[in-house]
């Protein structure tokens, strides 16, 4: 899991980092930091992308029952980070 989650921190989608499709990618790398030795880096990493969207949704329209959020996401995330 470690090599994909690499390789997709090295490789950004095509996608907007606010985007939905997005979420379930920082979701699994969160998932992923609290079983990793690499802890550390993709929690970085995590904020790092949060920070540069100011933990907010991006411009659109966004229906819960359409559209995982990605502030719900971030917040959650964000919630349960470490300061640092």
């Amino acid at each position: 899991m470690t090599i994909v989650a690499d390789w997709q921190l090295a490789t950004p989608s095509g996608h907007k980092p606010y985007e939905w499709q997005e979420a379930p990618f920082w979701a699994g790398l969160y998932e992923l930091a609290l079983q990793s030795s690499s802890r550390q880096k993709y929690l970085d990493a995590i904020r790092r992308n949060g920070e540069s969207i100011q933990w907010q949704p991006g411009p659109g329209h966004f229906s819960p029952t359409t559209t995982p959020s990605p502030r719900a996401t971030f917040s959650f995330i964000d919630s349960n980070m470490t300061p640092g």
